[in-house]
């Protein structure tokens, strides 16, 4: 599966907490110029940003290429709930 070039660059990193609040012990961000400060904070801190929506379109998984295909899931299903005839 091939990254589409409008969600480049992807930052993929290895989860500070190991996915206890990440969900995966990797993850991936699209069109990311930096990493959310608050994405590898402190507990409280990573604990309400992977539980709000901001963390939602970013992708999660137990290796660097699962976390990738789960951003690649993510924006594709996105994609489609966004498509006028598909609502």
């Amino acid at each position: 599966m091939k990254i589409p070039l409008e969600m480049y660059p992807v930052a993929i990193r290895e989860s500070r907490y190991g996915g206890v609040y990440e969900g995966g012990a990797w993850f991936a961000i699209a069109n990311c110029d930096y990493i959310p400060e608050d994405a590898i904070g402190s507990d409280d801190e990573a604990c309400d940003f992977w539980s709000s929506d901001e963390a939602k379109m970013i992708g999660r998984g137990d290796t660097p290429n699962d976390a990738v295909i789960d951003l690649l899931e993510r924006h594709i299903a996105d994609a489609f709930r966004h498509r006028k005839d598909y609502q």
